[in-house]
């Protein structure tokens, strides 16, 4: 414990120390606070609608705050409804103090500039100082429907002090008639609506406006002056439209590259269109050289299905490697011969297959496994034996459209605040993805439609498997709408917009791109002379194929069981049939056909006695291919056609293999959504001016 003396001597010293300082005390407790004493500004609107501005602000100091001068902030840029920025002009002029030159930088500050005035160099002395700070200013002015406008903050919001008195004088252009200037102001924080002001009209015709209260920190006075129109010229269209695009150069870039993305892929679409239009089409009597019927539907629907079998199979009976029975709704499938050589190479695959271990397979739900296997080997030998020759995604297009939407992400990063970049593009990057590949797997979804119901055949084209395709990409298109709204909250909506038409413009580009080569064309064009020839037309174009048909060939039971198969591989077979009603009749009244009418060998059962000419689709094809149907197994084993995704081609002839300075003149002027607002909905704190201030 401290000794009693020590004790004593410490309460002593403390008792001295307080006495020393009281006058210090009392010295600093009657300083008045820094405050801004007197703040007039004398504006001037000139004839052309630009401005010049003399702010007086006569100051109270006591080297706290104010020490070495005043920071004036002046706010430039506006932001409209869709982010759209609108940016005034600003030019210092001169700045004094205490009516001499004084030091001043103009700086960017937050949503505008900063005028710093006074040297580090130089104290100010204790007591009244006034700046006076000169500007010239553009594009202050309202021009809206009714009436023209200066809506205009005298003070700004922003000064940390209280102002014991906020004036204004305000001179028009002369044109202007003063019986025709309607005044009217606001006083308080920003969004105030109390009117404690007075206002007048003097001899020369200017107008004064004066607060009739101190006004607090952040609190402000706001005038407007309303006008008829036509007095001062407000900025044509095209001025209006360089200003658009001056102030928003990110905007106008962006929306730029989004142009020349839709311009692009309308160009390109055109020239893809037109490759892809069909030419003469001309009768043909045979299929194209080297097209099984399996071949040919495959290659028509770019996917498997149970009718491929079918016509597959069917052309192997026509062959003579097999025969069909139908018995009570049950197709059995008998093997006639072990020669396989006369089929084509897929028919080999799927015939080896499906009697590797027996001669004679009904087409039941006991046998799916055989059923199942036979199917995926004439997949896959079709998948092979098709190439990459017919169709493309044309990949080459798409390329100059990447480009110039990597360059609109460039520019938004370059254009950005440095804070925002790395969100600003980790979003970007993960909007891409999620866009362009939900977008690819709806795309893929969309492709022709299948009726097979066992997708682990090699079938990318099975429903249930587009289905899923669908569903993927939906999801990835509804996490893509998340990353677009995390964006939107770093970036202005119009950009996030044009970033977001770029993608769809980019995936809907994508999904049109997808069609036939020129063989592949050329095969399509050949194809659909061959459906002429099988009856896939009516009237007298009907009529004269037939004629034609009769002359080049003459319609027998061979010719019809020849092209059988791919009637029912284009969906033609009752057309087909139908052709040869007349003709079998015909034969049977000459007894040349059984009087049970006409059954070709290699089929028995149901369908027997005129192999039921009339109705060949229910009593024959469409029980076939639901016979193969249920009795295949449901696997899960997934493969895309080879020949859906490239650029490749090949002959028809078969399957191969802001600046603040510079400015002059210039009117301008606010438009309802960017600054001034209009009087009648206006409050304290808008318009133009404003700002505020602080020491330092």
């Amino acid at each position: 414990m401290p000794s009693r003396r020590l004790r004593l001597a410490l309460a002593a010293l403390a008792c001295a120390c307080l006495s020393l300082a009281a006058p210090l005390i009392t010295v600093c407790a009657n300083q008045p606070a820094e405050r801004i004493l007197d703040f007039h500004s004398d504006i001037q609107v000139h004839e052309d609608g630009s401005m010049v501005v003399a702010e007086s602000i006569r100051i109270w100091s006591n080297q706290q705050g104010i020490r070495h001068g005043i920071l004036r902030d002046f706010p430039t840029h506006y932001t409209g409804r869709l982010g759209e920025q609108y940016v005034v002009g600003f030019r210092l002029l001169s700045v004094t103090l205490d009516g001499s030159p004084a030091e001043a930088h103009v700086e960017n500050f937050e949503n505008g500039k900063q005028i710093k005035i006074g040297s580090i160099g130089v104290v100010l002395s204790p007591g009244e100082h006034t700046f006076v700070i000169r500007y010239a200013t553009n594009r202050q002015l309202g021009f809206l429907p009714e009436h023209d406008e200066l809506y205009w903050n005298v003070t700004g919001n922003g000064w940390v002090w209280t102002i014991e008195r906020a004036s204004a004088t305000v001179l028009l252009p002369s044109s202007i008639p003063v019986t025709d200037v309607k005044l009217g102001g606001y006083t308080g924080a920003h969004g105030s609506r109390a009117q404690e002001f007075t206002s007048a009209v003097n001899p020369d015709g200017s107008f004064d406006f004066s607060s009739q209260r101190r006004l607090l920190p952040r609190q402000g006075f706001t005038i407007f002056l309303e006008w008829p129109k036509g007095y001062i010229p407000p900025p044509s269209a095209w001025s209006n439209f360089g200003y658009f695009l001056e102030d928003n150069r990110q905007i106008s870039l962006v929306l730029t590259g989004l142009l020349l993305i839709l311009t692009y892929c309308l160009f390109a679409w055109s020239r893809v269109r037109q490759d892809r239009a069909p030419g003469i089409i001309v009768v043909s009597y045979e299929p194209p050289p080297g097209f099984s019927p399996a071949s040919l539907r495959y290659f028509l629907r770019r996917s498997f299905d149970n009718r491929t079998f079918t016509c597959a199979v069917t052309s192997m009976a026509v062959k003579g490697f097999l025969k069909i029975k139908q018995a009570a709704g049950v197709f059995t499938l008998s093997k006639a011969k072990d020669d396989i050589t006369g089929l084509a190479e897929e028919e080999r695959c799927a015939a080896v297959s499906l009697f590797m271990n027996v001669s004679e397979l009904e087409l039941q739900p006991a046998n799916g496994r055989d059923v199942a296997a036979a199917i995926r080997a004439l997949t896959e030998s079709l998948r092979n034996s098709l190439g990459k020759s017919y169709y493309t995604s044309n990949p080459g297009y798409l390329v100059p459209g990447i480009l110039i939407f990597a360059a609109m992400i460039g520019v938004v990063l370059f254009t950005v605040p440095s804070d925002r970049t790395a969100p600003v593009a980790a979003l970007a990057l993960l909007l891409s993805i999620l866009a362009l590949s939900g977008g690819a797997l709806i795309g893929s979804a969309l492709q022709p439609a299948s009726n097979v119901r066992h997708p682990g055949l090699a079938n990318p084209g099975s429903a249930l498997h587009r289905v899923k395709l669908g569903f993927y990409g939906i999801f990835l298109l509804i996490g893509a709408v998340v990353a677009a709204f995390a964006l939107a909250s770093y970036l202005k909506p119009a950009v996030t917009a044009a970033i977001l038409l770029a993608l769809a413009a980019q995936i809907a580009f994508a999904i049109l791109l997808r069609g036939p080569t020129a063989a592949g064309r050329r095969l399509l064009d050949r194809i659909e002379g061959f459906k002429m020839f099988l009856g896939a037309v009516e009237g007298h174009r009907m009529d004269r194929v037939e004629r034609a048909a009769e002359a080049k060939a003459k319609l027998t039971p061979a010719i019809f069981e020849k092209f059988l198969p791919y009637a029912i591989a284009l969906d033609l077979e009752h057309v087909w049939a139908q052709k040869f009603t007349g003709i079998f009749a015909s034969m049977k009244a000459a007894g040349q056909l059984a009087s049970a009418g006409y059954s070709p060998e290699w089929y028995s059962g149901d369908a027997a006695g005129d192999f039921s000419l009339y109705d060949l689709e229910p009593t024959f094809s469409a029980p076939f291919s639901k016979a193969v149907s249920s009795s295949a197994v449901v696997e899960t084993t997934r493969s895309s056609p080879a020949w859906t995704d490239s650029g490749g081609s090949s002959s028809d002839s078969g399957p191969p293999s802001i600046d603040s300075g510079g400015w002059s003149g210039g009117g301008g002027g606010f438009s309802d959504a960017a600054g001034s607002g209009g009087a009648e909905s206006g409050s304290a704190g808008g318009g133009g001016g404003g700002g505020g201030g602080s020491g330092w």
